[in-house]
């Protein structure tokens, strides 16, 4: 029997099997990163070439192929893993018009609706791809873990949530992703969370004006990009230690932080303003008088191009 052909026979056989499970819904992973998976054609020749026997060769294959796509369901939300596609529960939703797609004559509805159901988990986990437009955090939901109100006539979102163990994890992203962004144009979203679980935040905004008040939250990480922005955000002391990591293009960004929490800042700017009243530098960093001694503390990373900073104590 060619090795060759029971190789490449085997391999595209385990594959198969895993997109089945995929569609029946036995197992999880985000099609969109199915297209990150040209290496696995390099291992898979380096393997076929070993000079071993063709058996070894073969289960090596398969072990690849294997922990490959594994690793795609494991590996999300900043690198953190949350275990294997068969212990998770996942659910997807769209908005009621979804099936208007394919009608031609279909116009954008001004409004849409999105929730996530809230499992009772200890942790969540959101993941927030928005494209440009008004975008705010204003308010609490005890029923949902999250809800999304979009307004305006941009496009349509589409939301996938997945909970595994004391984490529930949110991905909600803009489904147009070449859209002319023009004068005409309206776009908003206003979302409201639980204050249960300790929240991770991963906001992908472009062109925007964002005011998110988070004081209400149990807030352990948050990540911005976001490219020409307006960012406005309040922090609470509902955590004991906060991460903020900022990576804007030309932004104006203010942080109203409580005045008994400690901040430390470290900035890498071009042609920025800073306002940092009672702050103290120190190296590479800015530090609150009150730093080391606070029960509460944000530590704040700013990586910009033309940008202003302001860190507001309340």
């Amino acid at each position: 029997m060619s090795y060759k052909k029971l190789f490449w026979g085997v391999i595209l056989i385990v594959i198969g099997v895993l997109f089945i499970l995929k569609n029946i819904g036995a197992i999880y992973f985000d099609w969109s990163l199915i297209l990150d998976l040209w290496p696995l054609l390099i291992i898979l020749w380096g393997i076929s070439i070993i000079p071993v026997h063709a058996l070894i060769r073969l289960g090596l294959s398969v072990a690849a192929v294997v922990v490959t796509f594994l690793l795609i369901d494991t590996s999300d939300f900043k690198g953190r893993t949350h275990g294997f596609w068969w212990d998770d529960d996942v659910s997807n939703q769209f908005d009621n018009d979804w099936d208007k797609e394919k009608d031609n004559t279909y116009e954008w509805g001004d409004t849409q609706q999105l929730t996530a159901t809230y499992e009772g988990v200890e942790n969540a986990y959101l993941d927030f791809d928005a494209g440009a437009g008004e975008f705010s955090i204003d308010g609490e939901t005890d029923e949902y873990l999250a809800v999304f109100n979009k307004k305006g006539n941009v496009g349509r979102y589409y939301m996938t949530t997945k909970t595994k163990g004391d984490g529930q994890y949110i991905d909600f992203k803009l489904k147009e992703k070449n859209i002319d962004w023009n004068e005409g144009n309206h776009h908003s979203v206003v979302t409201l969370l639980n204050a249960k679980p300790v929240w991770e935040f991963d906001f992908d905004i472009g062109a925007a004006e964002i005011d998110f008040d988070l004081s209400p939250f149990k807030v352990k990480y948050i990540e911005i990009d976001g490219g020409a922005a307006e960012i406005d955000v309040r922090l609470g002391n509902q955590y004991p230690s906060t991460e903020i990591d900022i990576d804007a293009g030309a932004a104006d960004i203010t942080l109203s932080i409580p005045e008994e929490s400690g901040a430390r800042l470290r900035a890498s700017t071009f042609l920025s303003g800073k306002s940092l009243h009672g702050f103290q530098k120190r190296g590479d960093y800015y530090f609150s008088e009150n730093y080391e001694d606070a029960e509460n503390k944000f530590d704040i990373s700013f990586d910009a191009a033309v940008s202003n900073i302001t860190i507001d104590r309340y």
